[in-house]
Formats: C-alpha cells, sequence, structure tokens
C-alpha cells in the first residue's frame, strides 16, 4: 500500500464527509497510515507559531530579570539586614550626641559635638576633644531635643585632646554605650554623628568604614610646628570642622573612638582620625576628679636636627658634626633639673628607651609614655660619639616649688634679720 503523509490523511477525511466517495454504505475506507513526524512539513506550516512562541519565552525571562521577579525575595532581605542594622546603631548613640558652644566675649568662638557617656549625682558627662572646650568656663551644650543647657568643664589633656564637661541630668534619658576599638577589624562598618560647620546641620550621620589602626600622626598643640604625636584610628567617614569630639561608632552603635582630626591636603579625601577608646578610658577617672595629667620634664630646649635654618639661629651649627638626619638637637638645658649634669648644648637626641625620635614631636610622644620618677635612657650623640645617657625623670611643678620654697625662705630670713621680730612666721613657714 502507498504510503502517505498526514496531510494527506485528513484532505481524504474530508472528500469522504462529504459523501461522494464510491461506497454502497457510504463510508470511506480507512487508510493505513504510517505515523512517523516529518519535521520539514510541520516547519513549513507553522514556523510564525513557533517564532511566536520562543519569543514570548524570551520576552518573560527578560522580564523577570530586569525587575527582579525571580530574586525579589533575597534583594529584599539583604536591604533590611543592612539598613535595619546600621539604623538601630544609629538610634543608640544619636540621642546622647550633643552640640557644644565655646563663647568668649559673648560670642561663639568654636563649635564642637560631644556625647553623654555618664549619668551620676545629679550630672550627666559628656566627652569632646580638648581643642573644642579648652579650659572655658563658658559653654553651651544643646541637647538633640534642642534644649540649650549650661556646661562646665571638668577636666583634660591638651596633648592626648580629650576633655570631659559636665551638665545637669535633667533632660538626659539615654547615654551611649562604650565599645572597644581593639576588637575592631579593618574594613568594619563605622558612623560618627556630629555637627559639621554648626548648628545648621546638627545631628548629621556619615558612614564609612574602618581604614586603620594605630596610625602615628604628628599634630599641633601649641598651634605652631608640629610638637606632638597621636596614635589614632583612621576611618573614610565623612569628617568636618565642628565634627570634633564626636563618636566613631561600629555597626552596633557601641563608641570605639572620638574624632579628633581629619588630613587637609588638596589632592587628600576621606582620611579622617578618631582616638581610640582605650586611651580616653586610660585617663577618664582623672579627668572626672578634675585632676590634670603628671608628665615628666627633662629641662630643655631643643630644635629638630632636619631643620638646618633653626639649627643655625641658634647658634649649634659648630657644636654637631653628624651624619644623622633624625633627631633632636638640645638647644638650651635649665639648671636644676633632670637633664642638668646630664645633657649639653648640642648633643643629638636619637631614642628614648631604644625607640627612634625623628624629630621634637616624636621625643615627647615617646617621654611621656613614662610617669614623674621613671627613669629612661636616652641615646645621644655628642661630638660624634653614641652614648647612653640614663636620666630620673621628674615633674615640672617640682623645680618651680622648690625655687619658690627657696626665695620664700629667703625673703623671712632677710626679714627677721632687719627687723628683729617676726621669727615665728618664720618658723611657720620653714616647716610647712
Amino acid at each position: 500500500m502507498e504510503k502517505v503523509s498526514e496531510a494527506e490523511v485528513v484532505s481524504v477525511k474530508e472528500k469522504s464527509d462529504g459523501g461522494n466517495v464510491n461506497s454502497d454504505n457510504n463510508k470511506y475506507e480507512e487508510v493505513n497510515v504510517d505515523r512517523k513526524f516529518d519535521f520539514s512539513t510541520f516547519f513549513n506550516g507553522n514556523w510564525k507559531y513557533l517564532v511566536v512562541f520562543i519569543f514570548g519565552i524570551v520576552l518573560t525571562i527578560f522580564t523577570f530579570s530586569c525587575f527582579g521577579g525571580f530574586s525579589d525575595k533575597t534583594a529584599k532581605t539583604l536591604v533590611e539586614v543592612n539598613d535595619n542594622g546600621i539604623s538601630a546603631g544609629i538610634n543608640k548613640v544619636y540621642d546622647s550626641t550633643v552640640y557644644i558652644e565655646n563663647y568668649k566675649d559673648k560670642k561663639v568662638s568654636v563649635s564642637g559635638t560631644g556625647f553623654i557617656y555618664k549619668k551620676d549625682s545629679g550630672k550627666a558627662y559628656i566627652l569632646t576633644n580638648y581643642h573644642v572646650v579648652g579650659s572655658s568656663s563658658s559653654l553651651k551644650v544643646i541637647l538633640s531635643d534642642d534644649n540649650s543647657v549650661d556646661a562646665r568643664f571638668v577636666g583634660g589633656d591638651e596633648y592626648l585632646d580629650i576633655a570631659v564637661i559636665s551638665i545637669s541630668d535633667k533632660y538626659v534619658k539615654n547615654v551611649v554605650k562604650l565599645g572597644s576599638s581593639n576588637k575592631a577589624v579593618l574594613g568594619d562598618t563605622v558612623f560618627t554623628v556630629g555637627s559639621p560647620v554648626g548648628d545648621e546641620y546638627r545631628g548629621t550621620v556619615t558612614r564609612g568604614i574602618l581604614s586603620g589602626k594605630d596610625r602615628l600622626v604628628a599634630v599641633s598643640v601649641s598651634g605652631g610646628t608640629d610638637d606632638y604625636v597621636m596614635k589614632l584610628l583612621q576611618t573614610d567617614a565623612a569628617m568636618n570642622p565642628g565634627n570634633s569630639g564626636g563618636p566613631l561608632c561600629n555597626i552596633n552603635g557601641e563608641v570605639i573612638g572620638m574624632n579628633s582630626l581629619k588630613l587637609v591636603k588638596n589632592e587628600v579625601e576621606g582620611m579622617g582620625f578618631a582616638i581610640p577608646i582605650e586611651d580616653i578610658l586610660a585617663h577618664l577617672d582623672t579627668f572626672e576628679k578634675g585632676d590634670s595629667i603628671k608628665r615628666p620634664y627633662l629641662g630643655i630646649s631643643m630644635v629638630n636636627l632636619n631643620n638646618k635654618d633653626a639649627v643655625s639661629y641658634y647658634g649649634l651649627s659648630k657644636k654637631i658634626n653628624t651624619k644623622l638626619d633624625k633627631g633632636v638637637v638640645v638647644e638650651n638645658v635649665q639648671k636644676g633639673t633632670s637633664a642638668d649634669g646630664k645633657l649639653e648644648v648640642g648633643d643629638i637626641v636619637t631614642k628614648v628607651n631604644r625607640k627612634e625620635v625623628v624629630n621634637m614631636a616624636y621625643f615627647r610622644y615617646e617621654l611621656f609614655k613614662h610617669e614623674v620618677g621613671d627613669k629612661v635612657t636616652l641615646t645621644v650623640e655628642r661630638k660624634g660619639r653614641l652614648m647612653d645617657i640614663i636620666i630620673a625623670l621628674r615633674e615640672k611643678w617640682y623645680l618651680l616649688s622648690f625655687f619658690l620654697i627657696f626665695f620664700g625662705v629667703l625673703i623671712l630670713l632677710v626679714w627677721e634679720i632687719l627687723i628683729g621680730k617676726y621669727w615665728k612666721i618664720y618658723i611657720y613657714y620653714l616647716f610647712l
């Protein structure tokens, strides 16, 4: 039997339905058909439908990809985790961050930020930078709810750039939680709350990462040449004038540092620095009591070795003969101080307890690690020869007290000799 296609079978059926087939019973003869699928015939008749079908599938996939139809649930989850995490941390510290105004002659001379870390006995204690408040007695604090209250300087230190001030706790509800910078790692998310460029932008939040730890940054305390070194945290969270004293927080809203300064250069962006919270806590009890840090005093004047103009100006060029390019040159030694009889004019100090001294800033940094009464070893080049000199450290006021007592006794002694009475006063003063 001749094989026919499926199309031909259909044609046959259509003719048989018409009744024109040669059969007594008006029925068509059933045809045996080989039903093997013919692709060429199918495509010739249905290619348009196939193209539309494929185009529809492609369009569907493209639409879902563009509008997140396949990953909508995942995307929402990621956003919620990140945003809620940082927002929750901000909420923990925001109300405890304050704006500080330092007044001079009834005008705001300096402004900055601070954060409330403690409430005790009707007082709320605020941490901020020393360069924001100094030792001023005319301070105003504006809280997050816009209440303005008088503040009092409690204690601080200009070299550490740390200060504590206090206000009434009447309007204070929350205090910050102090965390740990030691546990923080590079790349951690951090944020800060502050008042850049004044009251208008009070409560500004900026976000970044922890960019560095243990950065040694030379700073100016006296307002002139860099004269001290601070060990700081580095972050790219935006900082501007007015952010000084504000909290640097981890993603949980725990304070890990206090903003202090930023690197300002035309070609530099995103280099802000904060004092580690551990360095603050080490001196917090002292500042809360109103006491100052007792620092050692050598009793010398010095200039940087690499400052050729200063070396020449003080007439030190003739006293030194060295190939060194780092260190400090002794310009003067005060009588009766720790350095008297130990150091000489023209000595080049290169190390303090084996730690290299680059300049005066690093010299003070290494010296101030020690306390009054400690002994330090100074590595000194004198007339081309290196030597180690051990010096016992004293407090600066030790010398002043000595001279006050000495001249006080001398005056009373002269008074007694000339006038001949008041010897009882002299005896009392001598044993006071």
